[in-house]
């Protein structure tokens, strides 16, 4: 694609926005990827404290204050951003039935793991994270972007990852209607249509998983979270079949994970022991 393209269609798409009437509305998390590009700066950083990352041109991360009520967030929390990396890289989703794909792109992960590795350390025990995270997946070069919408937050020694939406296509409807997207990063009391999984982590639903790391973080501050009661639990999703397909999808994960090596963002040792739990699932 031609490398101006993208800034073209940004121009245009603001263009159209402007022509519509269209402003950015406070409390939209992430209108400003449609609509100029930047998020505006007095919801960037609030009271001081940084709110939101981009990441990507239509990929980005912001904190909010939960609305359920729940037990508070083991938050603030430092956590390295490779591990973070570890771990998400590890996440499949079902895009068919009995058809797992990686949820990420191995390319985008390190901004990812780097702000949400920034974001965790400053959010309060009521913060959750949402994540919008678009790519053209599965190797495609042409056509728009799709988006992973995802909450994130840290309870109990574990990054839980809820997923509403593994390959959403906001940027299709909004380019089609004009219309900023109706967000939706998934709830603790409503499941998605969404179902996820990664090997050495606890399911706790279909599409909820809590991504095991223990020994991986330290407080940024001392806080003493009330433990949230576990919501049911439902059997694992695990891989059905084991055709081309899915050998090709673990070779990809495979070489991410040596790509991870090969730069230093991982040890020798945490290598090996991913590559054996992708390896066990063959």
């Amino acid at each position: 694609m031609h490398p101006s393209r993208p800034h073209l269609f940004r121009a245009a798409a603001l263009a159209l926005a402007l022509a519509a009437g269209q402003t950015h509305a406070a409390g939209a998390p992430l209108d400003f990827l449609f609509v100029g590009g930047m998020p505006p700066a007095s919801e960037r950083v609030v009271g001081g404290v940084q709110r939101i990352w981009k990441i990507g041109e239509f990929s980005a991360l912001r904190l909010v204050a939960k609305t359920d009520a729940s037990a508070p967030n083991a938050q603030p929390v430092v956590l390295d951003s490779a591990a973070l990396q570890l771990a998400l890289l590890a996440v499949q989703f079902e895009s068919a039935p009995g058809v797992w794909k990686p949820l990420f792109a191995a390319s985008d992960l390190p901004e990812i793991s780097q702000a949400l590795s920034k974001a965790l350390a400053l959010a309060t025990p009521q913060d959750d994270v949402l994540l919008m995270a678009s790519a053209r997946y599965d190797g495609a070069l042409l056509g728009l972007q799709r988006s992973v919408l995802a909450r994130l937050f840290v309870s109990q020694g574990a990054l839980h990852l809820l997923v509403k939406d593994a390959r959403a296509d906001l940027l299709a409807s909004y380019r089609a209607s004009n219309t900023l997207p109706v967000y939706d990063f998934g709830s603790r009391q409503e499941a998605s249509a969404s179902r996820i999984t990664a090997a050495g982590a606890q399911q706790l639903r279909a599409d909820w998983l809590a991504l095991d790391l223990s020994g991986k973080s330290r407080p940024a501050v001392q806080a003493a979270p009330v433990p949230a009661a576990a919501p049911a639990r439902s059997e694992s999703a695990v891989p059905a079949t084991r055709d081309k397909a899915f050998f090709e999808q673990q070779a990809q994960r495979l070489e991410g994970l040596k790509s991870l090596l090969n730069k230093g963002l991982i040890s020798e040792a945490e290598y090996q022991q991913k590559r054996a739990e992708i390896l066990q699932t063959l």
